[in-house]
């Protein structure tokens, strides 16, 4: 069972957001397949999730992160992302 640990999720970004500019980190979990424990059974997956401790218990997990710019996207500079971290631990 996966549990997330402590601040579970971090954002880095090296030049931070924009004034006006949003980041959302949505998450996706599912069981193992019964056939392939290695595998997800993607007919459990869950629906998408701002909170990952709705995901307690879920063997796999996935991620989005989804960005709101603005109304003119191609006049700013585009969020660029330098890392993501997922605390969990395995029990």
């Amino acid at each position: 069972m996966l549990t997330p640990g402590p601040s579970a999720t971090d954002l880095v970004m090296p030049r931070g957001l924009r004034d006006g500019t949003t980041a959302v980190i949505r998450f996706i979990g599912a069981d193992a397949d019964p056939n392939d424990f290695g595998s997800p059974d993607l007919t459990s997956e869950s629906e998408p999730v701002t909170d990952i401790t709705a995901l307690n218990g879920r063997q796999f997990i996935r991620f989005e992160i989804r960005f709101d710019v603005g109304p003119e996207p191609s006049t700013v500079e585009q969020p660029r992302i330098e890392a993501l971290s997922i605390r969990f631990h395995f029990e």
